[in-house]
């Protein structure tokens, strides 16, 4: 009897293991959204701005809660530059807890893809988005409202199947 037992315990330590390493990411990272954009100020990055107020100018912008210590943060920083470099939308970058050196470190090796950028110090921001990890991001529209949510690191495949089409979709509505 305590063979069958301790081989039910081992079976199940091991499908328990093996479930938590082989972990899939998921498929429904990308939500849709409709919410009020919180309003919010952030301490300057050098050499650039954040103005909450000047994403009513733009049909749609991408806010993007990130950090130079958040690997995840990192590993997206190119397909943030091609985003900018295809002009599909500004992006607007919200750095959480970090600071101007390391973050101009980073900048100096992967580029900066931010049409504005601030440091989020104290996670106050964060704390208005309810967002519980990074990356985040955000798409806005001219309104202010968050129309939808990427939780997570943005994938090639989250940008041309998800984001794109999200953020076209945005730019083809008749304004109410």
């Amino acid at each position: 009897m305590k063979f069958i037992y301790n081989t039910f315990i081992i079976f199940l330590t091991v499908v328990f293991l093996y479930n938590i390493f082989n972990e899939k990411p998921s498929n429904n990272n990308f939500y849709v959204a409709n919410k009020d954009l919180p309003l919010f100020s952030l301490d300057k990055i050098e050499g650039q701005n954040f103005d909450i107020k000047s994403i009513k100018k733009n049909k749609v912008t991408i806010i993007k809660l990130y950090a130079s210590w958040c690997p995840y943060c990192v590993k997206e920083m190119p397909l943030l530059n091609k985003i900018k470099d295809m002009g599909i939308a500004p992006i607007y970058g919200v750095a959480v807890s970090d600071n101007n050196e390391k973050l101009s470190k980073m900048f100096e090796k992967y580029g900066n893809p931010f049409t504005q950028n601030g440091i989020d110090k104290n996670k106050s921001v964060m704390k208005k988005f309810n967002a519980m990890g990074l990356p985040v991001a955000y798409i806005v529209d001219e309104n202010m409202k968050i129309r939808y949510t990427l939780l997570g690191v943005m994938s090639e495949d989250d940008l041309n199947n998800k984001i794109i089409p999200a953020i076209n979709k945005i730019k083809n509505e008749e304004k109410i």
